[in-house]
């Protein structure tokens, strides 16, 4: 039998905690915590792709719901899709006794997350996170968000769930594709906080273990995540430490949505990671050897290391010239000093960062 586990975040300074419920059949969970609140309505907005998975839930609720199918993804994260998510909530007479449940990907949790917290005020939301990158990282924490300007998260607020429920289940119906991408978060996880952690989860692809090894895998991440962000849940410190990769990995992202073929958050952040650990080997923090496992890791799990599209060095540069963690003009960087640990808020030179990303420049296409 696969063990549930049940985590209890409480983020500092505020006066609410949230239990993450991981397993491999614990969507029942969901549909007992919505029967016991007095909420006046469900609305779900679902994964087109995962839509039996939802269904078989709402036959057992015992309260008013409507849902309404969405197309995961990307594309869909802009200012657009928030007043589309608006429309629908109006349409279906939410009120602000009413909880919005996201059934789908971290870019859709993301979106959701925002719309529920900016209607009316602010409706309850719960995150049912079916893909592995959203149940490791996206669903945790508290950060909602869309994409704006050409900048990844631009507009957001944190605004965390009554409840979140990770069913691994849900992965069966992922390509290999996005369970390697998850684990680009899963891998950042061990190397920012957890040597040992990183070096069981660099032990084999992510395709190749049981239901059990995959769930204490998510458990594992999850603590990881939830425990850095509930001690930092506006992000003023600690919780920079989450954004190692992403600086360089979110700029390839956004220019990655313009070529032919689109990487995945995940991938990006993969290539990020392999940049920001030769950026802190060029500040003296880290030793190369490190660097080399981290790549070695990601790609164990058939995640790219190079930037396979056509891009320039400038073009990279702006996109990082807009990200929203910078303080006035300076880039703040989150950086290896070893494997498990992390230092935050670290200024480099450019010419530091040019060679970074020159040596992630021109790799191989990868496949699955």
């Amino acid at each position: 039998m696969v063990q549930t586990y049940s985590l209890k975040i409480s983020p500092k300074s505020e006066s609410t905690s949230y239990q993450v419920v991981v397993g491999a059949d614990c969507s029942r969970a969901l549909v007992e915590y919505l029967n016991e609140r007095g909420h006046s309505r469900v609305h779900a907005v679902v994964d087109e792709a995962i839509a039996p998975f939802w269904t078989a839930l709402a036959a057992d609720l015992k309260l008013p719901y409507s849902v309404d199918l969405w197309r995961g993804g990307e594309a869909h994260k802009g200012i657009g899709g928030v007043a589309e998510l608006w429309e629908m909530f109006l349409a279906s007479g939410l009120d602000r006794k009413s909880v919005v449940v996201s059934v789908g990907g971290g870019a859709q949790g993301d979106l959701v997350g925002f719309a529920a917290a900016t209607f009316k005020r602010g409706l309850a939301v719960i995150q049912a996170p079916t893909t592995l990158l959203s149940q490791v990282d996206a669903s945790i924490g508290g950060k909602t968000g869309c994409n704006f300007g050409g900048v990844k998260n631009l507009v957001g607020v944190i605004h965390h769930p009554a409840l979140v429920i990770i069913d691994s289940r849900s992965l069966a119906t992922l390509s290999p594709r996005d369970l390697a991408s998850g684990m680009a978060e899963v891998l950042k996880h061990g190397a920012i906080r957890d040597a040992a952690y990183f070096d069981r989860c660099a032990a084999r692809p992510f395709s190749e273990l049981s239901e059990s090894d995959r769930v204490a895998l998510i458990e594992g991440s999850i603590r990881i995540k939830a425990a850095i962000a509930a001690a930092d849940p506006f992000e003023r410190g600690e919780r920079k430490l989450l954004n190692f990769g992403h600086t360089i990995g979110h700029a390839i992202e956004a220019l990655s949505l313009l070529a032919e073929a689109p990487m995945t958050h995940g991938e990006a952040i993969s290539v990020g990671m392999v940049a920001e650990a030769k950026l802190s080997v060029g500040a003296g923090l880290l030793d190369p050897g490190v660097a080399l496992r981290i790549e070695a890791a990601l790609r164990l799990q058939n995640l790219p290391t190079r930037i396979p599209f056509s891009t320039t060095t400038e073009a990279i540069l702006d996109k990082i010239a807009d990200d929203k963690k910078n303080v006035g003009n300076e880039v703040r960087w989150t950086l290896l000093r070893e494997l498990g640990a992390a230092n935050f808020d670290q200024i480099v030179p450019e010419h530091s960062v040019v060679a970074a990303i020159e040596a992630i420049r021109y790799g191989p296409r990868y496949s699955f």
